[in-house]
């Protein structure tokens, strides 16, 4: 790999100008600077003669803790919030808290040590919703509206807790005037229907939704008055980034939950759209003529329903759009299912006359059944950049046939595939010797007998290090 010249921290400036600079003017420079290893570089190179009193509290954490944690945003989550504490710097943090525009905790952090030291321009990430660490306040409702009237919290991720707080919670939404991005993942969908009727008057304009089933096995489901909440956020806010993942309708062919996916499809500020699991209405919805400018990345991953005139009407909304990222789960079980083929291989044929950069097909197994067809389309689409086929039905013949497909691709550097199915160690050096394959990522079994588990992880890295091929592995 060619080895790149560092440029300058600072434009126009030396970097002995730098060192010698007072410090207040000196730390004031690197607040605008967001590369981590140049800030700690400088700060080092001044050495302690130098370096005025704030100056040698954030060198001193640097000591101790990853850069990356410390700049340009503050991490005081459990895991460095905990060896903060065990190495006795959080005075150091105290110090320093005012330079750090930004700061990232989670539900085990301090809230009462950290509204003491705040600075009030400071934005927050809470990872997770903060817990009162008084084991005795009553008052919960009042709690939290301390805690949401105290931080300009910018970002929001809610995980499975404690549903008896999560009314408390809920209620104190409306006092976060700042927060733009919010993540929530719940047992119980209509437990949250208090955060759907705020949504539409809110700040946010990042939403994600991911549903699971609670312990008595019962699907999550979005009411139609959800819906029509989320309906209504689409249509009267910038809406740019929308998730719903495993959370399915009530009345998938309610006019309700048609008009709300019309909204989402055609919105003019969407710039990622994710919808997994759903399924989809049946008739009076359509893809529009072209996706909006703004859409970058679409992903309709094992929504039942997709049928082939939807994949058509796909297939030529991609045309002109800008869509850059184009995801297409399928489930193990679609060569049970006829519906999709012919659009699929529309969709396919299309490619090359699209902006799509990435795409992933993974599961589609009547795809790797078809690959004689659409190969030639694959290999013609010159602007593919990262393919994903990730399936256990994965062969040698189809990892065989995808290799001579794309040997000729001039653009293709990441592909990902799975290696703990029917694939061989042929099938694998098959598609490591693509011409211009930069990154293999290879998912592998997580299950079974560690000497086999390390042994095809053995495998796996030889044959990549005796093509050159760069290798990404994950587990299953």
């Amino acid at each position: 790999m060619k080895a790149h010249r560092a440029a300058p921290p600072v434009a126009g400036a030396s970097k002995l100008s730098l060192l010698s600079l007072p410090s207040g003017i000196f730390l004031k420079i690197i607040q605008h600077l967001e590369d981590a290893k140049s800030v700690f570089f400088l700060l080092d190179a001044r050495g302690s003669d130098t370096r005025g009193p704030l100056e040698q509290h954030l060198w001193l954490l640097s000591q101790a803790v990853p850069h990356a944690a410390l700049w340009p945003v503050l991490h005081l989550d459990t895991k460095h919030w905990t060896r903060l504490q065990s190495l006795s710097l959080l005075e150091h943090v105290e110090a320093t808290m005012h330079l750090f525009g930004h700061i990232v905790v989670d539900e085990s952090t301090d809230v009462t040590w950290l509204h003491h030291h705040r600075v009030v321009h400071t934005t927050f990430t809470w990872t997770d919703v903060p817990q009162p660490n008084d084991t005795t306040t009553t008052d919960i409702q009042r709690w939290y509206f301390d805690w949401a009237t105290s931080f300009r919290v910018t970002q929001l991720a809610v995980w499975p807790g404690d549903d008896e707080k999560m009314p408390a919670f809920l209620a104190v939404l409306p006092h976060l005037d700042s927060l733009t991005h919010l993540d929530m993942c719940v047992h119980v969908m209509p437990l949250l229907t208090p955060l759907f009727e705020w949504l539409p008057t809110s700040s946010v304009v990042d939403f994600k939704v991911m549903g699971t089933s609670d312990f008595y096995g019962v699907e999550s489901h979005l009411t139609t008055h959800m819906v029509n909440c989320l309906r209504m956020w689409v249509e009267t806010r910038p809406a740019r980034h929308l998730t719903l993942h495993c959370c399915s309708w009530q009345d998938k062919n309610s006019a309700i939950i048609q008009a709300s996916l019309h909204e989402m499809l055609h919105c003019p500020t969407m710039e990622s759209l994710d919808l997994h699991g759903f399924d989809l209405p049946t008739s009076a919805w359509s893809m529009p003529p072209t996706f909006p400018p703004s859409l970058t990345s679409l992903a309709m991953d094992n929504c039942r329903g997709l049928s082939s005139s939807r994949l058509i009407e796909m297939a030529a909304a991609l045309v002109g759009s800008n869509v850059a990222r184009l995801s297409l789960h399928g489930t193990e079980d679609d060569d049970d299912d006829d519906a999709y083929e012919d659009g699929m291989l529309v969709l396919l044929e299309t490619l090359p006359r699209t902006n799509v950069t990435t795409l992933d097909l993974s599961n589609r197994f009547k795809l790797v059944t078809k690959l004689v067809q659409v190969g030639s389309s694959l290999a013609a689409h010159h602007r593919l950049e990262t393919l994903v086929l990730k399936s256990f039905r994965l062969t040698d013949t189809f990892a065989i046939e995808l290799a001579l497909a794309l040997q000729y691709h001039p653009s293709l550097r990441h592909l990902h595939v799975d290696y703990m199915g029917e694939m061989s160690a042929q099938g694998l050096r098959a598609v490591m010797a693509i011409p211009n394959l930069q990154t293999l990522h290879v998912r592998l079994r997580s299950s079974g007998s560690m000497t086999r588990i390390e042994a095809e992880k053995t495998l796996v890295e030889s044959l990549a290090q005796e093509v050159g091929v760069e290798l990404e592995l994950t587990r299953w």
